[in-house]
């Protein structure tokens, strides 16, 4: 039989054994519950719904970035087409102009008139059908005047041609009553020389000239062809043409070496 003191002692043993075990247990953690939460059907159910719903999220942004590109990438082509379009358009209708520089014959002097009024000059009735032989370089711009040609190329182009096209278009604006296919100055016979200005007497085969100078013309001299040039006014106009000419025509070369 033990003792109270043995009883005692027995009993102190046994509660330091128990916080010992105690202490040595594994505390159930406080996010156990969550676990569970995510372990149950319902909670796997909302975690797939988060995740394939971030990665469509996610994906249709991807779409959106990559449609996007595209659209961009297919209008800057298509501006640049029009630009470049724009750009043929304008040195075609320069060239027949700067000829008035050097000397037009009459049908190159009227070709000049069509370039700067565009389609609408056929209407005149003045103007004989075989002069027709000047058209726009694309039908889009067949009826279009030269200033809305450049009116449309400014909208395309950056600030240096940009600057030389407004120019362009003032001095055509402010030379406007000089702009009909230059001034009748000389008269080139069918042997190539250059007589000044006059009138031809097919009865007397006789040239008088405004200074009543009188040249005799053969046969073998005719027909004798009309050249025109560019009024003295068009001078500064003639200029800015030849400057926007090579602008335009680098920037074409900058083009081609760049595709």
């Amino acid at each position: 039989m033990l003792s109270d003191l043995e009883k005692e002692k027995l009993k102190s043993e046994e509660v330091f054994r128990f916080e010992v075990r105690k202490s040595l247990e594994v505390k159930p953690k406080d996010n156990s519950t969550f676990w569970k939460f995510l372990n149950s059907s319902f909670g796997i159910f909302i975690l797939s719904t988060i995740i394939v719903g971030g990665f469509s999220f996610t994906y249709k942004e991807w779409q959106n970035n990559v449609r996007n590109a595209e659209t961009e990438k297919i209008e800057t082509r298509e501006k640049n087409n029009i630009r470049n379009r724009l750009r043929q358009e304008t040195l075609v209708r320069l060239e027949l102009i700067i000829k008035l520089k050097r000397g037009a014959k009459l049908y190159e002097s009227l070709n000049v008139w069509i370039a700067y009024w565009g389609s609408s000059i056929k209407y005149e009735k003045k103007l004989p059908f075989k002069y027709y032989n000047s058209r726009s370089l694309f039908s889009k711009y067949e009826s279009w005047t030269l200033f809305e040609v450049l009116a449309e190329l400014n909208n395309y182009e950056e600030d240096t041609l940009s600057l030389v096209i407004d120019k362009t278009a003032r001095l055509m604006h402010e030379n406007f009553d000089y702009l009909n296919g230059g001034e009748y100055l000389k008269t080139k016979t069918n042997t190539g020389e250059f007589l000044p200005k006059g009138k031809y007497n097919s009865k007397s085969n006789e040239y008088t000239t405004t200074e009543n100078k009188i040249i005799r013309i053969t046969p073998n001299e005719l027909p004798l062809v009309n050249y025109f040039f560019a009024h003295e006014k068009l001078g500064e106009l003639m200029g800015n043409i030849e400057e926007l000419k090579h602008l335009l025509t680098l920037a074409k070369k900058n083009k081609c070496c760049e595709g």
